[in-house]
């Protein structure tokens, strides 16, 4: 790809974040109005509350005290601290997080305002979530590298948390100016899952679940994962991260996953998750260019890096709607075994300076992109066919962009008749009008059993394309 240096006049903050309600989405309140397509009085996602559980319940409180009444063991005597409650945990435990913000000591190089380092069990993973009906702020001073760091520890579940980063704060001129140097400031992650440092590859964490997490703001990626297994991120809004990063990051990203076991099915789930203005203004060190910025990336799982392993897992993308990112909406790049189903990807490709296709598959092996919907920006590629082997394209629809590099027997380039699409989520929906193409022209193969608001497909009619189902007034479906 043709990468080119241009930066926005006015970068310090390119986007304005949008009014949406992430919160009700995420806490599960019953009613939202105009939010990505959901209506008044409609089901939203559910919170997922991990509550219940076989361990202790430790209770964190931003404004509590400290000392030796001050154990987690009820919201009375609650830490206050994240990683206070962090470092006694054991398998089954439930860390509830109060009302409140929560910041790194802001000692310089830290690693996070919570390491965690305490592995669970299969049968008892151990669970960081907010405190019924609060919603907690993870936050970070200009010293630390990571909202929450998951380092080499496994049996880990992320959810109901807001993760806020400092890029709203920063500018883009600052931040080019140190563009050689990887500085904590500009390049702080929002959830970050790694082993620990100089560790052997297999000391790599697994079985982490990070779902319904609100995470924005992040000068570098938002939820990300290098030599683990078994990562899932599921119901997420992911938005305004990797804006000042040298580090080309994105919005969701695998990178250089690690064979936990010899397992050859799912291991590695990004589903349903929303996934906005995520955009790289900075240039990527190793080359001196901006480069991805994506929605959603699975990068370099082919093992062809040195020192690199093959990985044998597959991974599911499905049910994401991906808009106005800087790279593409979602890609596959060097990878294998990823499966793109049922997405739907609007105005990618934001960067002035990357040709991104909005979702497809680069330099990949093995993977199949069905049933999505692509409305790609004016311009710009639509898909990818470089370097693929054995990488099936069909039952896709491509709209406003350049010719398909790829197309199957059943991809159909038409406008997908969205009820109102629209860059900013708040003013958006992207459900489908009365005759559009993409009603009952999907595949099977593959197609989620949900859609992305936890509608029923119903089983045994043809499904339809992208993240959500039609919804037929006259048959109740």
């Amino acid at each position: 790809m043709t990468h080119v240096n241009i930066f926005p006049a006015n970068s310090e903050n390119p986007f304005s974040a949008p009014a949406r309600r992430d919160v009700l989405r995420l806490m599960g309140v019953g009613a939202v109005v105009g939010a990505v397509g959901f209506g008044v009085g409609e089901g939203v996602l559910g919170a997922g509350s991990a509550v219940a559980s076989s361990g202790r319940k430790l209770y964190v409180r931003a404004d509590a005290g400290t000392g030796p009444d001050h154990d987690g063991s009820s919201p009375e005597r609650a830490f206050n601290t994240l990683q206070a409650a962090s470092n006694v945990t054991e398998p089954g435990d439930t860390v509830l997080i109060m009302n409140g913000t929560y910041i790194d000591d802001g000692t310089p190089g830290n690693q996070g305002t919570l390491n965690i380092t305490r592995s669970g069990t299969a049968g008892q993973p151990i669970t960081y979530t907010a405190f019924p009906g609060h919603r907690p702020v993870i936050t970070v001073t200009r010293n630390s590298w990571t909202g929450i760091r998951i380092t080499g520890a496994s049996y880990i579940t992320i959810e109901n948390l807001t993760l806020s980063g400092l890029a709203a704060t920063l500018n883009y001129e600052d931040a080019y100016a140190v563009r050689l140097k990887a500085t904590a400031t500009y390049c702080a992650n929002g959830i970050f899952v790694g082993p620990p440092p100089g560790s052997a590859p297999y000391a790599g964490a697994h079985h982490i679940t990070v779902r319904n997490n609100l995470v924005h703001h992040w000068p570098g990626g938002g939820i990300g994962a290098t030599k683990a297994d078994y990562f899932t991120v599921d119901h997420n809004t992911v938005h305004s991260n990797a804006w000042y990063s040298i580090f080309a990051n994105s919005g969701i990203t695998t990178l250089t996953p690690i064979n936990a076991d010899d397992g050859t099915g799912y291991k590695h789930f990004f589903t349903n998750n929303l996934v906005y203005n995520n955009q790289s203004f900075i240039p990527w060190r190793q080359y001196g260019k901006l480069s991805d910025g994506n929605g959603i990336i699975v990068d370099s799982t082919l093992g062809t890096e040195a020192g690199g392993t093959r990985y044998k897992g597959r991974t599911l993308v499905a049910n994401n709607i991906v808009i106005n990112n800087g790279g593409s909406g979602i890609h596959s790049y060097k990878a294998n075994g990823v499966d793109i189903i049922n997405n739907t990807a609007y105005l990618n490709a934001a960067s002035p300076a990357l040709d991104y296709g909005s979702i497809g598959a680069w330099v990949s092996e093995d993977c199949n992109v069905l049933n999505n919907i692509s409305y790609v920006r004016a311009g710009k590629s639509t898909n990818s066919a470089y370097k693929n082997i054995n990488v099936l394209y069909d039952y896709n629809i491509y709209y406003n962009g350049t010719a398909p590099a790829v197309t199957g027997p059943h991809d159909l380039i038409a406008d997908p008749l969205f009820v109102s699409p629209a860059l900013t989520p708040a003013d958006a929906d992207f459900r489908l009008q009365d005759g559009s193409p993409a009603i009952g022209s999907g595949t099977k193969n593959l197609a989620p059993k949900d859609d992305f608001t936890g509608k029923t497909r119903p089983p045994g009619l043809t499904p339809d394309r992208g993240a959500y189902k039609y919804r037929n007034p006259h048959k109740g479906y």
